[in-house]
């Protein structure tokens, strides 16, 4: 086989990777351009539509009915661990934190408006000057003389989704 030859293939192979890759990169950019989406909890009801903060943010909403939010925040724990594929024995990986960490917040005992505590679950997904993320509210629900927001008994899930344009 001829100098003329080989040099010839390996540039053939050389273009077609360099094709490749740059096909690939674009592949990979054009899936950031959508939410983040995280499976909900098992028995979670959605609750209205989706609500469109802008044109790259959105806010779902969920109700879950008679289950402690200290579950479902378990729940998402696990789904936490299972994004950023992290070890449960590691003290270092993603954490839901529970805020406040102990107690409730103060303006809870005076109102039944302010939720006494929350959890927050943030899911990532970052490349190349490109992310998109989730982050997971889960509180307790409220009481509330309208029917409509009366969550009293249910967890109460937040998803604030935002993405790139």
């Amino acid at each position: 086989m001829s100098i003329i030859r080989i040099g010839t293939i390996v540039a053939i192979v050389g273009i077609l990777a360099i094709v490749l890759g740059v096909g690939a990169f674009f592949v990979d950019q054009a899936s950031y351009k959508t939410p983040l989406d995280i499976a909900a909890y098992p028995s979670a009801v959605p609750w209205g539509l989706p609500q469109s903060v802008s044109p790259t943010q959105r806010n779902i909403y969920f109700q879950v009915p008679g289950v402690d939010p200290a579950e479902v925040a378990s729940y998402y724990q696990e789904k936490l661990d299972e994004h950023y594929a992290q070890n449960i024995n590691n003290p270092d990986r993603e954490r839901c934190v529970r805020i406040p960490a102990e107690g409730v917040f103060d303006d809870s005992l005076t109102s039944n408006e302010v939720v006494p505590f929350q959890f927050v679950c943030v899911f990532g997904r970052f490349g190349f000057n490109s992310s998109q993320q989730t982050t997971v509210y889960i509180q307790p629900g409220l009481q509330n003389d309208d029917p409509a927001k009366n969550t009293e008994g249910m967890a109460v899930v937040q998803y604030e989704q935002i993405w790139q344009p």
